[in-house]
Order: structure tokens, then C-alpha cells, then sequence
């Protein structure tokens, strides 16, 4: 178990990569004359979503250094599974809206 529940501390780095990609692409798409509002908001909603996740990474290193594993496992998978069912349904939503034009 201890093994797993590395694995899934380490795999943990999935969503916070993906968050900051994202974030990088939406501020690249931005048109360059768009209000400040705009941009502060954006950087505001990945900001809060990559806290979030990094707040879980720092609880898993807690569970990890206190030798609950099977804890830490149930917390990190669930965490990058529900990561990976919200990419799938956004690509998914995305591909089907578009052969409802």
C-alpha cells in the first residue's frame, strides 16, 4: 500500500500541470485589448482551482510522512479521478455541442 499510495501522491501533479496549461492558454487566447478585470478574473479562477489541488498535495505529504497510506490513497485517487471525469465530460460536451450546429 505504501507503494500506491506514492504513486497517487506523485500522479497528483496531473491536475496542477493541467490547471497551469490551461491557465497559459487562456491568457495567450486573450485578446491583448481586454480589460484588466478580465485577465485578473481568469488568473483568479486557475489560481483558486490550483490552490485547491496543491492544498490536497500538501495533506497527502502530511498522510505519507504519518504512514496512513490507505487514506492517502482513497484521497489522491479520488482526487485524480474526479480530474479525469472533468476532462472527459468538458471534451466530451465540447464534441458533441459541436455536431449540434
Amino acid at each position: 500500500m505504501k507503494t500506491t499510495s506514492i504513486v497517487f501522491t506523485v500522479l497528483l501533479i496531473i491536475p496542477l500541470g493541467g490547471i497551469l496549461l490551461s491557465a497559459l492558454s487562456a491568457l495567450a487566447v486573450q485578446h491583448p485589448f481586454e480589460s484588466a478585470d478580465g485577465r485578473r478574473f481568469l488568473l483568479w479562477s486557475f489560481a483558486s482551482a490550483a490552490i485547491v489541488y496543491f492544498i490536497f498535495l500538501v495533506i497527502a505529504l502530511v498522510l505519507n510522512i504519518m504512514r496512513r497510506y490507505y487514506e492517502n490513497s482513497i484521497m489522491c485517487a479520488t482526487l485524480i479521478l474526479g480530474y479525469i471525469l472533468e476532462l472527459v465530460m468538458h471534451f466530451g460536451t465540447s464534441f458533441l455541442l459541436q455536431w449540434s450546429r
